[in-house]
């Protein structure tokens, strides 16, 4: 059984959405037949790197032990965002300024890098989740063993500073989620040598058997039709934009917006957006096969677990067309409609919610379109093919 050392900013069963609840599933489903040792932080929270969890080793599975690295200083995010806005507006910075916005994104935690550097003989090769941290970034160059980057990239800033080339050029593989984010590793940083570059599809969705909507219905008590959003509650992910004009169509419109997720930003007392808070698994897949449509409104996304969750189930989508890859899901499942601007947002939602046997239609193309390329099979078959090679 060969073993994996892994390497992410933030690991565990509580933290939901993004890169580390990909690398979680993936570890999981990978676990018979590899064992994988995670270095990861005591952070919980990506605003602030607070130390929460227990600094030391927690055994998650029989096959994942993870082990957890005190991180030395906390982050103000409303001072980080001056600073990156300060520091961005300059076209030019040396190596040395650049790899201080790293360290004050953070989560710095140099303890990390020097364990991995004195225990990487034990390991065949590694596993990298996101390139925009301090412990991948600062990681990568001490790795002597084979290193395959899953890199979640995203058309943002950071990925245009100079270091970064380092950061997609050392490691053996890379390995993206879509093909969006393939075609911009590949535009950003042209291809050198003989490192491998795989589109290897991201993550399973495979949803329950049986979805009880009922359990749902009857605990939380949403005003029908209601649209939903699940994932992280903040303007980073443009809730702000949805809630703002949600509420101005929801004027002539009999609806209700339900979030779900981590908040991180202030909500209207306004009956017409209901916030459920933490949803367990099995209420999160009960609430996105009650809602009538669902609604993602970032415009930086590497795959967009939940919009696909929400298709397999047979739900209609509505989302940010200003990211590449939530608009390439649409064009290729034709399993809802996507949005640029305040006007589209609002006629495309008056559309969709006037038009049942379109979502209807819509939704049975979800569900094929997930089972077709969201198969935790067919994914771990590219990806142990990968692994193969080394």
């Amino acid at each position: 059984m060969k073993k994996v050392g892994v390497i992410i900013q933030r690991f565990g069963e509580d933290i939901i959405g993004g890169s580390e609840y990909y690398a979680l599933q993936l570890l999981k489903n990978m676990s018979s037949d590899y064992s994988f040792i995670v270095y990861t932080t005591t952070a919980k929270d990506y605003l602030t790197w607070k130390n929460e969890y227990e600094e030391g080793e927690e055994k998650l599975t029989d096959n994942i032990l993870i082990k957890r690295f005190k991180v030395e200083k906390t982050r103000n995010i409303d001072e980080f965002n001056k600073y990156s806005e300060k520091f961005f507006s300059i076209k030019e910075h040396s190596k040395e300024e650049e790899e201080e916005w790293i360290r004050r994104q953070g989560p710095l935690v140099p303890s990390l890098i020097e364990a991995v550097g004195k225990e990487q003989e034990k390991y065949d090769l590694f596993f990298l989740f996101t390139y925009l941290y301090y412990p991948v970034y600062f990681s990568i160059p001490i790795i002597k063993k084979p290193k395959l980057l899953f890199p979640t990239t995203h058309d943002e800033l950071p990925l245009y500073m100079k270091i970064m080339k380092r950061t997609f050029e050392l490691p053996e593989a890379i390995l993206a989620l879509t093909g969006k984010e393939l075609e911009l590793i590949n535009k950003v940083f042209p291809k050198k040598g003989n490192q491998i570059r795989k589109l290897v599809g991201g993550i399973g969705i495979e949803p329950p058997n049986k979805i009880d909507t009922n359990a749902f219905l009857k605990k939380y008590t949403p005003i029908e039709p209601f649209i939903i959003y699940i994932g992280r509650i903040d303007g980073g992910k443009g809730v702000d934009f949805l809630i703002e004009n949600f509420l101005e169509f929801s004027k002539k419109n009999y609806v209700q917006l339900v979030l779900g997720g981590k908040r991180n930003m202030d909500l209207p007392s306004d009956f017409r957006v209901k916030y459920l808070g933490f949803l367990s698994e099995e209420e999160k897949w009960e609430a996105l096969k009650s809602a009538t449509l669902y609604v993602h409104p970032s415009q930086f996304e590497s795959l967009s677990i939940s919009m696909l969750e929400a298709m397999a189930v047979g739900t209609p989508v509505f989302v940010n067309g200003n990211s590449p890859v939530m608009k390439e899901h649409i064009l290729k499942s034709n399993a809802g409609l996507y949005y640029t601007t305040r006007e589209e947002f609002l006629e495309g939602l008056s559309f969709l919610m006037g038009n049942i046997k379109l979502r209807e239609k819509m939704g049975e193309n979800g569900i094929a379109y997930v089972k077709k390329n969201y198969s935790w099979k067919n994914i771990l078959d590219r990806i142990e093919k990968v692994i193969s090679l080394f």
